[in-house]
């Protein structure tokens, strides 16, 4: 009897551990998602999918801009619930596009969950192409500023221009929280720096190279994230995702005026 009884308390150990593993690893995916400019729905229902691996009698998903609020109710009546703090915002496809897929392979029965959770702490603490994003901005300065009608010189100018971000980033990397300011001081350095080439070299053009150097900035994902969710009624954090877009555009507006009024850009 003894031998049994604890042969059950032992089946019973194994089963919740494994129903905390999987909501452990639901908390995962959905940090990642919502940090790295997952849309709301997107990240409820992709940890609901991986939640429902478990024993639930009931789930609880609520993902907001700046928390993560999970609740799973298991067959025994024990609750497992954790909250997570979003602090910092980026936009990160790659990691988006893993999750969704590790996600897909779970419920296709075609990955562990141990092996899920390995390769969600992969995704999470990969940061290696974050190294070239400035890199890539510059690259896309110079390409919308010959879509603009810009021509050579300008494109390389408005790419070299872009590439004061990593410059500005250093300046404010873990010392500004927020949008505003970041955004504010990229704007600005870019534009001061293509205000005075266009006083020493009238000839160029200052509104195409401002152009193709700002439009990377703009915060078109945090926009849309924010219509689509303002559609699906997630009120909350739609209009949370609007306002943020507001001030990013803002802090641009703000930035661009300011350099121009410094360098005589109005008057270019």
């Amino acid at each position: 009897m003894e031998q049994a009884t604890a042969t059950l308390e032992n089946v019973k150990t194994d089963a919740y551990n494994k129903d905390k593993l999987i909501f452990d690893v639901a908390l995962c995916a959905g940090v990642i998602l919502m940090e790295n400019g997952a849309e709301t729905y997107r990240v409820e229902d992709t940890m609901e999918r991986i939640l429902s691996l478990s024993r639930h009698r009931e789930m609880d998903v609520v993902a907001l801009l700046t928390g993560l609020y999970v609740t799973l109710t298991l067959e025994d009546h024990r609750y497992l619930t954790a909250v997570r703090r979003i602090k910092d915002r980026t936009f990160r496809l790659d990691k988006i596009r893993g999750v969704n897929t590790i996600s897909r392979r779970l419920a296709g029965h075609d990955l562990t969950i141990e092996q899920a959770n390995e390769m969600l702490k992969d995704i999470a603490e990969d940061k290696e192409p974050i190294r070239f994003s400035k890199v890539y901005h510059a690259i896309g300065a110079a390409g919308f500023a010959l879509m603009c009608g810009g021509n050579l010189v300008e494109s390389v100018i408005a790419g070299l221009a872009a590439c004061s971000i990593i410059l500005t980033n250093k300046l404010v990397q873990n010392r500004v929280t927020g949008s505003f300011i970041p955004s504010f001081l990229h704007t600005f350095v870019m534009i001061f720096v293509l205000g005075v080439v266009v006083r020493f070299f009238p000839v160029l053009r200052i509104d195409r190279m401002a152009i193709g150097a700002l439009i990377s900035l703009f915060p078109g994902t945090t926009l849309t994230n924010g219509i689509r969710d303002t559609m699906r009624a997630d009120y909350l954090t739609g209009v949370g995702n609007l306002l943020a877009a507001i001030i990013s555009g803002t802090a641009l507006a703000a930035g661009t005026f300011f350099a121009l009024a410094l360098t005589g850009g109005f008057f270019l």
